[in-house]
């Protein structure tokens, strides 16, 4: 995820580094956004500081629960709905 410049994204990501490396530059672009906006409602109900781990791990979960990142067939549209 050396793409991505903010510590925050690259943390809440993190589950998610292998779905991410499959989306390309502007698909990225449409996740970020959804990432960004989805940490911003966060910080408003844990710490901000906080935030980013617990969209981690809440990622981490949904991963869990569809058995890897291998059995998504569509990355970017998994990652927006998640």
């Amino acid at each position: 995820m050396a793409d991505l410049d903010d510590l925050r994204l690259q943390v809440a990501l993190a589950p998610v580094a292998w779905l991410w490396s499959r989306l390309n530059g502007g698909q990225q672009a449409v996740v970020l956004r959804a990432v960004d906006r989805a940490l911003d409602t966060l910080s408003g109900i844990v710490d901000v500081k906080a935030a980013p781990q617990v969209l981690a791990n809440r990622l981490t979960d949904r991963v869990g629960e569809v058995g890897g990142e291998a059995l998504v067939r569509d990355p970017m549209g998994w990652l927006l709905a998640r």
